[in-house]
């Protein structure tokens, strides 16, 4: 070869690498056809990159043997359920029965107070009613709002099974 000028405008490869360029992503071997026909794939420096639309059309399959094949893989990447996700199902189903149980447990407690209030003797008056009604309203409240605490005292029993210990 000739002798080489001081400058590098005249060859296409500099003597230097030039780290400040961003490396370029490189085709698979199904896009790559794609990829040349949009100019290149070798990244020449008049080569414009590929359109999106030709980058989707290389990666759509050609076959329905190619899209077979890929609806397999996909199957067979599939991994077990984590740990952790298994872990937060059997706390949720635990949790939802500790629920039901308590729930259960406070209805029947407050029929049993129910069963406590004293039985009318006779005929009852007016004021006499209405007391009775106050006393079952209050036994309901009060048991309706025990209710509303199943759900923390479930979480709080249960805690073991998320966090670990």
């Amino acid at each position: 070869a000739g002798a080489q000028s001081g400058s590098s405008f005249g060859s296409s490869r500099s003597a230097r690498p030039n780290h400040s360029a961003r490396p370029r992503a490189r085709a698979c071997g199904s896009c790559a056809p794609a990829a040349m026909a949009e100019g290149g794939a070798d990244g020449g420096p008049g080569a414009a990159p590929p359109s999106p639309e030709a980058l989707m059309e290389a990666l759509r399959p050609k076959s329905m043997r190619e899209l077979q094949e890929s609806i397999a893989g996909a199957t067979r990447r599939r991994r077990a359920v984590p740990s952790v996700a298994t872990q937060l199902q059997e706390f949720c189903q635990q949790q939802s029965s500790c629920q039901e149980r308590c729930v259960a447990r406070i209805r029947a407690r407050a029929g049993q107070e129910a069963l406590l209030l004293p039985a009318a003797e006779g005929p009852e008056g007016d004021q006499e009613r209405r007391r009775r009604g106050e006393l079952e309203a209050a036994v309901m409240r009060r048991f309706a709002s025990l209710e509303g605490q199943c759900a923390s005292v479930c979480s709080r029993r249960l805690a073991h099974l998320v966090s670990g210990r």
